[in-house]
């Protein structure tokens, strides 16, 4: 996911295909020119907009267009160097998490996408459910 002024913009589905491992499907949905009152009641202190958090209203053909000129750019690139720069960008690396059972401290991505979260015991790897921050940055 991706936030802005710790609020979620955007949310990532990745799963691999059920049949071919090495397909990944990519699903992604930006909050873009939504104003803040449209939000529900529950999540409007969770949830932003491109529009709430920049105050410009964004051409969507414009956005799309520079977001698929990325990803095929991305997909010529160095893939170490662009996993390096996505860890630089972690939101809350350090906070203490928990997905499903594990709980511990979030601590990087692999290139797989697996979460590396340390608990008390071991470095655990997790593949998939959702984070919740229970924590600050240590």
């Amino acid at each position: 996911d991706i936030y802005w002024n710790h609020k979620k913009i955007c949310g990532i589905l990745l799963e691999t295909h059920r049949y071919k491992p090495a397909v990944l499907i990519i699903g992604f949905g930006i909050n873009i020119n939504v104003p803040q009152n449209t939000f529900p009641k529950e999540i409007q202190t969770k949830a932003s907009s491109t529009l709430i958090e920049s105050g410009l209203r964004l051409p969507l053909d414009k956005l799309l267009r520079s977001i698929i000129e990325y990803f095929e750019e991305s997909i010529d690139c160095n893939q170490a160097e662009l996993h390096e720069q996505y860890l630089s960008h972690l939101y809350r690396k350090g906070s203490t998490v928990q997905i499903d059972s594990v709980q511990g401290i979030f601590q990087s991505v692999t290139p797989e996408g697996c979460a590396v979260i340390e608990t008390p015991a071991e470095l655990k790897h997790v593949i998939s459910g959702t984070m919740h921050f229970t924590g600050q940055v240590r």
